[in-house]
């Protein structure tokens, strides 16, 4: 296995330990819940005021508005996989039926000797492995090139990372089976253990391989490394993730996309302000470089995450610490990101925003559910925080590689269930399925 070679990466406790997956779609009957497949996932559409550009856009589960995923299929004959696409992180990885942990064998598994269209890495050779250290885990996986196919669209010789060896902890009932790396580059911060109620995370490297964006882009897939997130806190409404562009139905109409460009050689993080509660600034930026701070959108992590101190500070001044009985009591959030010439924005959470009743608390000053986790970071000069899923489902958010830029929207809501209703995995409507997100 050539374990001497293993490259270690930290990651972030992920927090679906003990918790199983079960689905609730708006179905007929409990036996056609989650039976999707995948072409009833996908849909290609052609973008109207993003000329020449093919939209490929795939529905996303939403496991207890703590993670979104989505079904792929790789290899020749196809098998079915769910996989967090994950903006945090740049690498690509599906259990191997070589793998055989229980935890493995709880998960879709690639057998890469019956498929035709798996092959060595050519950069590597098999011996090469990479280890992946979680908090409470750990993965091994071997680089290879598969067929990746959403839907019917097929991207060929992509570089995939196949698990050999995977601990029960605490991947055995994780809802999903594998990532799907869309970072751009080394994170700021590094994903560790710290409470049970942390998410995906993690310090990435770059390995010169190229990732599923670029390899579309090769293919002649899509024309823009682009890809776009609606995320639902409705379960039967999921989300969609979007390649290629963005699609301008979830935007809202009459309010603009701010777009925001990304710090150098900092993945996708953008320049925060600062943040402030009931209109008053925390100045939790000014002693870091140039008195601003990273803020990572990252669709990998649940929560809101940065320094434990500073976690707390928010929390506290959220009235979200020690309790968060009263949550009408509790305050809003804002976050301050700088635009081109030092033009301020404000994006507003409210607690129905940041409380998330399924989510375990992350830090040991509060037991309200607040999707906020402390965090370890790198030694670096710029302060580091997180924006993860609990930011991103307020807003549409847009990576834009091509450009170097993050844009950032008020969603259209309205159009949310208009877009559930219009994929048939739901059998038949149910009336739940007409109100309009809250």
């Amino acid at each position: 296995m050539g374990l001497s070679k293993a490259i270690a990466v930290i990651l972030l406790t992920l927090p679906f330990a003990g918790v199983g997956y079960k689905a609730k779609w708006c179905t007929a009957s409990p036996a056609a819940q989650g039976a999707l497949t995948e072409k009833k996932l996908v849909r290609r559409i052609q973008r109207h005021d993003w000329p020449h550009t093919r939209l490929l856009s795939l529905a996303l589960r939403n496991h207890r508005s703590t993670q979104y995923f989505g079904e792929i299929s790789v290899g020749t004959p196809p098998s079915l996989f769910k996989v967090v696409f994950d903006s945090g992180s740049h690498q690509f990885w599906i259990p191997s039926k070589e793998c055989q942990s229980s935890s493995c064998r709880t998960h879709s598994r690639l057998d890469c000797s019956r498929s035709s269209s798996c092959r060595d890495h050519g950069n590597t050779g098999w011996n090469e492995s990479v280890a992946v250290t979680f908090g409470t885990g750990r993965i091994v996986y071997r680089k290879a090139l598969e067929t990746v196919k959403i839907g019917d669209v097929v991207i060929p010789s992509q570089a995939i990372g196949l698990v050999v060896d995977q601990t029960d902890e605490p991947f055995a009932n994780l809802p999903f089976d594998g990532i799907v790396g869309l970072g751009e580059c080394s994170l700021l911060y590094t994903r560790v253990p710290l409470l049970s109620g942390s998410r995906l995370a993690g310090s990435t490297e770059l390995t010169g391989e190229k990732d599923l964006l670029d390899n579309m882009k090769n293919e002649g897939i899509i024309t823009d490394r682009v890809f776009a997130f609606y995320l639902s806190r409705r379960s039967a409404l999921g989300g969609v993730i979007s390649f290629g562009g963005f699609d301008p139905r979830f935007v809202q109409p009459g309010k603009p996309i701010q777009w925001i460009g990304m710090l150098p050689q900092k993945g996708w993080a953008m320049p925060l302000i600062d943040f402030k509660v009931d209109g008053v600034r925390l100045d939790l930026c000014f002693d870091s470089a140039a008195s601003r701070c990273a803020a990572v959108l990252d669709t990998g992590t649940s929560s809101i995450g940065g320094p434990r101190a500073d976690i707390h500070h928010i929390l506290t001044m959220l009235g979200a610490a020690p309790r968060c009985e009263r949550k009408l009591a509790m305050k809003s959030l804002t976050v301050i990101i700088e635009q081109e010439a030092g033009r301020e924005i404000e994006f507003e959470l409210t607690p129905d925003d940041y409380v998330v009743d399924n989510l375990k608390p992350s830090d040991d000053s509060t037991s309200c559910p607040a999707a906020f986790m402390p965090l370890e970071l790198k030694r670096h000069p710029v302060r580091t925080f997180v924006l993860g899923e609990v930011f991103i489902r307020k807003f549409y958010a847009i990576f834009d590689r091509e450009n170097k830029k993050i844009g950032e929207c008020t969603k259209h809501r309205r159009h949310a269930y208009t877009w559930a209703l219009s994929f048939p995995f739901l059998s038949r409507p149910c009336r739940s399925c007409y109100r309009r997100e809250a």
